[in-house]
């Protein structure tokens, strides 16, 4: 059996520990996963360098979600971690757009973490936001992004486990 850290080399393995215990029995029927998806522009330091460093600057600058979801409704920008807080919720509310930017897509794109626990106060937060979220306790928060939220549309995939 491979080291969880070659599974999912991209995640720091306390998030990966999370990602294979919500994979044991996940609340929505996916068709396939990506992981490490880039999105956004990324920073390009200028002229004045080789255009190969230019281009090695701009993908390693861009952000990367960590696994994407999809369903053949939906696509799920899931954000792993083991303890959400603040980063979380601003990828969150972030990725879907820019995500939106990079692939363009007429499926509904919606936000979902899957974490361990909540830092102090953050569970709230979360859920005056309306994200869905998964955790060993909740098993599952179907909250539905407000209408206006992330893709306009709202609600939560029409996939439910059952």
């Amino acid at each position: 059996m491979k080291a969880i850290n070659q599974l999912y080399p991209h995640l720091l393995p306390v998030d990966a520990e999370v990602w294979q215990q919500f994979l044991l029995n996940p609340p929505i029927r996916f068709d396939r996963f990506d992981y490490d998806v880039r999105i956004g522009l990324g920073v390009d330091p200028g002229d004045k360098y080789p255009p190969n460093y230019r281009k090695m600057c701009l993908d390693l600058s861009r952000m990367r979600i960590d696994a994407i979801g999809y369903t053949s409704t939906s696509i799920y920008i899931i954000e792993i971690t083991r303890h959400a807080g603040l980063k979380a919720l601003g990828q969150l509310t972030a990725y879907p757009t820019l995500y939106r930017k990079s692939y363009p897509t007429s499926l509904i794109v919606i936000p979902f973490l899957v974490c361990l626990d909540f830092t102090t106060d953050m569970q709230a937060v979360y859920d005056s936001h309306g994200l869905a979220y998964w955790t060993p306790k909740t098993a599952v928060n179907q909250n539905k992004p407000r209408t206006g939220t992330f893709d306009g549309k709202g609600g939560i995939d029409a996939h439910p486990k059952s």
